[in-house]
């Protein structure tokens, strides 16, 4: 089945991500018929915790972590919750991220009152179980991977591009696909096994295995959230939003029945029933979240006021109770000293056409990537900012950048110069890796007659001077190769056309010295800085033919 051709539709999940293996469809098709989707990461705005919420002395647990070179890192036990049904798109993460995030919501999580740590971290350790048996395990046994990196499993190092793009393709024919299987489902059952036997020991007891170790991520996650799980407006919270069996289990008997449920879809051995709520339910639910979290830290009137906001909306989760919602909390807004509306409803998915993102959290975002840029643009900044986030609709969101996407975005919308600019930064600001044996052997004797290009390079072709601090036009275009060096800093190099156009074809492909239509001192030159480096290097060999 092609990219084209979709059979299910998954708000937020682009459609190849979710055909690209078996497993990733299945995961699918099941979300689709819960009503599941997906939250723009970079849209969302995160609520701020009440500070008696956080663990005191544990930043590593979930600090809230600023915009970086034009990325927003997640933090991991803060920013993500079991009871959020709703997928996390993050763009600077991959593919398989949506299956998993899809997974994680047709699973749930359990919960139940005055509960212990040991519960909380078995609770999360159940709900992370078949979710990362899809991540290592079952999603691995058709699912895209490129000649180099064929049967190693999930990939712990960098982002594949080769790998991503033949996600594209669907699942592959493996002949070790049932290998996958087999050990996904050893590994998940153990994993279960280790959950009683920590229940019957009242104390975790591991099972460790090579880059995955559950115990822990569910002791961290337990340390993370134990204040908001334990405090008494969190049982409201579930009493008003949650039923028994939908997403949430009161016991974790009943967790791991469901995990077992969907496992056996996932792997295709029987059916799991969906989940029974609509889109509406789950942000409702979502929705409620974010209030309980404002309405915790309130007294008094505005209290009183909140706590019927959030029990409206919780005997009336639809696309009407939600439009009350944000209609009731504008006028509190009005009276009161509260987070901006367009803070609290920026959910990172469509719930009405006025609040769907933050225009100053994506701004921020990009001061990061291209701050030249948003100076060039000046007062048309923050308009071509909000039209970029509003024309990303869900069904367009792809894994870019957010610097690259607003460069590709003002292509043709801003002056030449400043989409010239816009992607001068973006490249600075998302380098590829460095080639590690280009790196290695840089200024070493290379063996044979064939080179090739170093991995990593961009090619960059501007109409204008962006080195400078005035953008002026050149009178003709100047190609840039792009790099980053073993040192970590950026190398630019000015190349010829005819260079240009080897490299933008070049990936992958080995040239033959005497073959390279340019001029000698060019290759020498190219040769110099590492752009062209040789497929071979000599191997000393003693006068007896030993190495």
């Amino acid at each position: 089945m092609s990219e084209s051709e979709p059979i299910w539709n998954v708000l937020g999940a682009p459609n190849h991500e979710l055909m690209r293996s078996t497993a990733a469809q299945r995961v699918g098709e099941l979300a689709a018929r819960s009503n599941l989707f997906m939250a723009h990461y970079e849209h969302r705005v995160a609520m701020p915790l009440p500070e008696w919420w956080c663990p005191v002395g544990r930043p590593d647990l979930g600090e809230p972590l600023p915009w970086s070179s034009g990325v927003l890192p997640e933090s991991k036990y803060q920013g993500f919750r079991h009871d959020r049904l709703i997928g996390s798109f993050h763009p600077s993460h991959r593919a398989k991220w949506t299956a998993h995030e899809l997974c994680h919501g047709l699973v749930g999580f359990a919960w139940r009152p005055n509960a212990s740590m040991l519960f909380h971290a078995l609770a999360a350790r159940l709900a992370e179980a078949l979710p990362v048996a899809l991540w290592y395990f079952f999603d691995e046994a058709d699912g895209p991977r490129c000649q180099d990196h064929a049967g190693q499993g999930a990939l712990s190092g960098p982002t594949c591009a080769a790998c991503e793009v033949l996600g594209f393709l669907g699942p592959q024919e493996r002949p070790d696909s049932g290998l996958w299987w087999e050990r996904g489902q050893a590994w998940l059952e153990a994993e279960l096994d280790a959950i009683r036997a920590s229940i019957l020991a009242g104390s975790p007891v591991r099972h460790p295995h090579p880059s995955i170790d559950l115990s822990s991520d569910g002791l961290a996650y337990a340390s993370a959230q134990y204040a908001r799980l334990s405090d008494p407006v969190f049982e409201r919270y579930v009493s008003l939003f949650f039923e028994e069996g939908e997403g949430y289990f009161s016991s974790l008997e009943a967790l791991e029945e469901r995990v077992r449920e969907v496992a056996g879809h996932v792997t295709g051995q029987s059916e799991a029933r969906p989940l029974a709520g609509d889109t509406w339910r789950w942000i409702s639910q979502d929705l409620g979240m974010r209030l309980v979290t404002l309405w915790v830290e309130t007294e008094g009137e505005v209290a009183e006021a909140l706590e019927d906001v959030v029990i409206a909306l919780a005997e009336a989760p639809s696309e009407a109770g939600v439009k009350a919602t944000i209609a009731r909390y504008r006028e509190l807004h009005a009276d009161w000293v509260l987070p901006e509306p367009s803070e609290l409803f920026a959910l990172g998915y469509p719930i009405s056409d006025e609040h769907v993102f933050s225009v100053p959290q994506v701004t921020k975002g990009l001061a990061t990537a291209c701050p030249r840029t948003l100076e060039a643009l000046s007062a048309e900044a923050v308009a071509l900012i909000e039209r970029f986030v509003r024309d990303e609709a869900p069904e367009t969101w792809v894994r870019r950048p957010l610097g690259r996407r607003f460069a590709a975005y003002l292509d043709g919308k801003a002056p030449e110069a400043v989409s010239d600019l816009a992607r001068f930064e973006a490249a600075l600001a998302y380098p590829a890796p460095v080639d590690p044996i280009a790196a290695a052997f840089h200024g070493h004797q290379g063996e044979g007659e064939t080179l090739r290009f170093a991995e990593g390079l961009e090619l960059l072709c501007v109409h204008h001077d962006v080195t400078e601090e005035s953008v002026v036009r050149l009178d003709s275009p100047v190609y840039w190769a792009l790099w980053c060096a073993a040192d970590g800093d950026l190398r630019l190099l000015a190349i010829s056309e005819a260079a240009a156009a080897l490299l933008d074809t070049g990936g992958g492909r080995t040239f033959d010295r005497e073959s390279i239509d340019l001029q000698p001192e060019e290759v020498a030159l190219l040769k110099e800085h590492g752009v062209l480096v040789p497929t071979r290097w000599s191997l000393d060999v003693l006068p007896d033919g030993r190495l």
